[in-house]
């Protein structure tokens, strides 16, 4: 009956275990990846009693693609966020040439990107080419200081 009792055991372990990684990470491809491994895990231990001695093979295995799980969900994580800071960078600078022409004032911009310390993405720098009359420049600053809260040493006109 022991063997029953630590079989369930580890059971609600799991399942609990599963339900914490659960809610703590974040919607995404990361969660996707993530609840695969937790579903290998929680089938290795309903059907632990089945394999018998091959189980600690098993679970080396187990071990062993978490780890891969764990470096492809990294992976992913670092091509979402590159994916959203261009993004974001293609949006700003659309809206300040908009704006900029609206204005009556042709230029090209480029905006970078960077995540703050409160994992946000935001523009960190913004690039113009083209203006060359000082009136229109400043047009521009106080436009992209209003909208995205950039300090003048974060403007730069070419």
């Amino acid at each position: 009956m022991s063997g029953l009792g630590s079989w369930l055991l580890s059971i609600t372990a799991a399942a609990l275990l599963v339900g914490v990684l659960e809610a703590m990470i974040p919607e995404g491809s990361v969660k996707a990846v993530s609840r695969l491994g937790c579903g290998l895990l929680l089938f290795f231990v309903l059907v632990r009693p089945l394999l018998g001695d091959s189980y600690e093979r098993l679970l080396g295995e187990l071990h062993s693609w978490q780890s891969e799980i764990a470096e492809e969900a990294e992976q992913l994580n670092q091509v979402e966020l590159s994916l959203e800071e261009t993004i974001i960078a293609e949006e700003a600078a659309a809206y300040i040439q908009a704006e900029a022409e609206e204005q009556g004032i042709p230029c090209s911009v480029i905006v970078t990107c960077a995540q703050s310390e409160d994992g946000l993405t935001l523009p960190v720098a913004v690039e113009i080419g083209g203006v060359t009359q000082e009136a229109q420049r400043e047009a521009l600053r106080t436009l992209i200081q209003g909208a995205f809260a950039l300090s003048e040493e974060q403007i730069h006109f070419t």
